[in-house]
């Protein structure tokens, strides 16, 4: 399986037949890690979870911030299982979901 990390941009070199997958960040994930997007290659039918993972090692602030059940993730602007392929131009969004009326963010403002 041909894998390279997320990137910031479009790399010179694209590994023949990989599909890009984008991954964007909500303002909170921005402002904790910096980036507002990466771009991420993989082989065709590679599995959601995998490309989830390699988002959270090269960004291990993430889910030591904000750990499981907190974070939420979407693809395609729907709600992903773990065993979804990904196809070419699929988007990834991670963000932090608005609390309930009176409770706070994760990131501790109301």
């Amino acid at each position: 399986m041909v894998f390279l990390p997320p990137q910031k941009k479009e790399p010179e070199f694209r590994p023949d037949g990989s599909i890009a997958i984008r991954i964007t960040y909500d303002e909170t994930i921005q402002r904790l890690t910096g980036v507002a997007e990466d771009i991420s290659y993989t082989s065709p039918g590679a599995p959601f979870v995998f490309v989830l993972n390699s988002i959270l090692f090269e960004h291990p602030e993430i889910p030591k911030k904000f750990p499981p059940g907190v974070l939420g993730i979407e693809l395609n602007g729907g709600r992903p299982d773990v065993d979804t392929l990904l196809q070419d131009g699929d988007r990834i969004h991670l963000l932090i979901p608005a609390p309930p009326v009176g409770r706070k963010n994760p990131d501790g403002k109301k």
